[in-house]
């Protein structure tokens, strides 16, 4: 990739790739991986993403015909038909990392929200 740079910036080639060529190139190539990782991210780690998706719904609080976010159910979260949140192995994998980082809690068969969560500010 620094070659390529270095070469359309001197058609006539000196005998080495400069500095600036090798740091474009190193940007570039950071740009790339973070645009891959986007991209993939659903397809390597679908539980963070669905676990996003469940956290996003709870901190707006939301309330459906079949969700409420004060206390849910796997089936409560499946009949709402989010998109990402509709296989059943998905959302257990979603419930389960939301638990590990302190989010929800479980009750019985239900969830709850840790009530901690609209006392700071998130990035979700």
């Amino acid at each position: 990739l620094a070659l390529l740079l270095h070469l359309l910036e001197h058609p006539a080639p000196p005998p080495r790739i400069g500095p600036r060529a090798t740091l474009r190139a190193l940007a570039l190539a950071k740009l790339y991986q973070l645009h891959a990782l986007r991209i993939w991210w659903a397809a390597i780690q679908p539980e963070l993403q669905g676990a996003a998706l469940l956290a996003r719904r709870i901190l707006e609080r939301t309330r459906t015909k079949t969700f409420s976010y004060e206390r849910f159910a796997l089936r409560d979260v499946l009949r709402s038909g989010w998109k990402g949140l509709t296989d059943p192995r998905a959302v257990e994998g979603a419930l389960a990392e939301l638990e590990a980082r302190g989010w929800i809690c479980r009750e019985g068969g239900a969830w709850t929200p840790n009530p901690r969560l609209w006392e700071v500010p998130h990035a979700c």
